[in-house]
């Protein structure tokens, strides 16, 4: 019965990875310095999952359910079709490299949790 015991809980640690929920990720995205002002994050995982979440106007972002870990990064500061033209909408052009996770060079690290002030910086 002791035997059992263990391999039961080497099994489930082995199973549950860091053993931590998901995350909620909170920041803003700026390129030279300046929020960006609309558009969309994506953060990847090295499972090829991605989560996406809208950049608000003020260039802060919130995902939640992110799965804590090292994550690449990937923003699209295009603004949602609906708001496309609208006046006041302000929209920026950035490199193209960081329109996708695996070629932006940008990484965050989320622990289990809230994680606030995850800012992503474009240069």
């Amino acid at each position: 019965m002791g035997r059992a015991w263990v391999l039961a809980v080497a099994a489930a640690a082995a199973g549950c990875g860091s053993g931590a929920g998901p995350a909620t990720v909170t920041g803003t995205v700026r390129y030279q310095g300046e929020p960006v002002p609309g558009g969309a994050i994506t953060f990847r995982g090295p499972d090829g999952a991605s989560m996406r979440g809208p950049i608000r106007s003020d260039g802060t972002y919130r995902l939640t359910d992110v799965p804590p870990g090292a994550l690449a990064v990937a923003v699209d500061p295009t603004p949602p079709r609906r708001l496309r033209g609208s006046a006041g909408v302000k929209s920026v052009t950035v490199p193209v490299k960081y329109l996708a996770p695996e070629t932006s060079g940008l990484m965050v690290t989320v622990r289990p949790g809230r994680n606030r002030d995850v800012d992503v910086d474009l240069h």
